[in-house]
């Protein structure tokens, strides 16, 4: 899985760093990944369905490159930090 994603990320056009550019690009990731990593499953149990134990975030920084990285998942309405 991941050296296919790899493999298909590494053939998506960078461009030139133009907004339109890094938008194709972006999208190019996340399809290789959509392809590589998420399957429609059907699930005929949903009370056994579990929660996945991380997450893929396709991020731009400051120069406009795409950042993939896997991040812990956290439960839905968790409080991230904070006391109160």
């Amino acid at each position: 899985m991941v050296v296919d994603t790899t493999n298909c990320a590494s053939k998506c056009n960078q461009g030139n760093g133009s907004a339109e550019d890094t938008k194709s690009y972006g999208e190019c990731v996340s399809s290789c990944i959509t392809a590589n990593f998420f399957t429609t499953q059907l699930n005929t149990n949903p009370a056994a369905a579990t929660a996945p134990s991380s997450v893929l975030v396709t991020t731009t920084n400051s120069a406009g490159s795409t950042i993939v990285t896997q991040e812990p998942a956290t439960a839905a309405g968790s409080n991230k930090g904070g006391s109160g």
